[in-house]
């Protein structure tokens, strides 16, 4: 009989349970501050929901299995997706904006290393139902005020816009699960593979240098990155717009 836990999966000891509950009422107090909601999902979800939610590189890293009945489930490996599906099927008569937050377990099938776990937590807040940017502020100022007062005082953010190489690839004719393995690749750095992808797909020469030339921006001059941005996005509306609005 096995005496040890399954691999990546831990017991969790006085001193790191009441560690973990102090970061936990510390999420809790700040996202109720702004008047954010906590909800639960189960542990337990239908594997489409995150095969058409998730990204390639969460789906191929999911726990999933077949139950009694022959349906294919999953344990979740985040929350996301279960707050949208929580909101287009409890919540769809709720005033806009919606303000949810949430604290709950996941699971990955990781490669256990220091500080990455098959199981893990996941604290959070979400703000559905308002496309301004003051929206996507505010989930910054919370977070700030979370990481300040766990103690993790030196912290940044990087913040970017998914829509804008979404609505080129999508103009390009690329559809969405294609989209998530080449947003997968560029988010690990195989740009290369990317690149070869896309052209592969049919995406033009033309785009295919215009995402290169957008990857490869860099610098601390803000206002002279947006510019480059801009110029090279001419030929894109919509993702120019999505600029716009990160730039707000």
């Amino acid at each position: 009989m096995p005496v040890d836990t399954p691999r990546g999966m831990d017991d969790l000891l006085p001193d790191e349970v009441a560690l973990k509950r102090k970061i936990e009422d510390v999420i809790r107090d700040v996202f109720r501050l702004y008047g954010y909601l906590e909800v639960e999902t189960p542990t337990i979800e239908y594997y489409e929901l995150f095969a058409a939610k998730s990204g390639e590189e969460i789906r191929e890293r999911m726990f999933d299995f077949l139950d009694k009945a022959g349906r294919r489930l999953v344990l979740r490996p985040e929350v996301t997706a279960s707050i949208a599906r929580l909101v287009s099927t409890k919540l769809k008569a709720w005033p806009l904006p919606i303000r949810l937050g949430y604290i709950a377990d996941c699971y990955r099938y990781d490669e256990p290393q220091w500080g990455r776990r098959r199981r893990f937590w996941q604290g959070g807040f979400e703000l559905l139902g308002s496309g301004s940017p003051l929206a996507d502020a505010e989930i910054l100022q919370v977070s700030h005020d979370v990481f300040d007062r766990i103690g993790l005082g030196n912290h940044f953010f990087r913040v970017g816009h998914v829509g804008i190489l979404r609505n080129l690839l999508a103009k390009e004719g690329v559809d969405e699960s294609s989209q998530d393995r080449i947003l997968s690749m560029l988010d690990r750095k195989m740009l290369s593979q990317a690149f070869e992808l896309m052209s592969e797909l049919g995406v033009s020469r033309d785009a295919v240098d215009d995402v290169k030339a957008l990857v490869e921006l860099e610098g601390e001059d803000h206002e002279e990155i947006f510019r480059r941005a801009s110029e090279i996005l001419s030929p894109w509306e919509d993702s120019r717009r999505c600029l716009e609005n990160l730039q707000e």
